[in-house]
């Protein structure tokens, strides 16, 4: 139970850290194409 428990958090916060890291990602992108945009 523990150990099923501990990989499902780990596989939780996986997704968790590759959503933020693309949304972040993303996020840059379009500020730096907005501030590319502006100049």
């Amino acid at each position: 139970m523990g150990t099923k428990l501990l990989c499902s958090s780990w596989i939780d916060g996986f997704y968790v850290g590759s959503i933020l890291a693309l949304g972040g990602l993303a996020f840059s992108d379009i500020g730096n194409r907005w501030i590319l945009g502006v100049i």
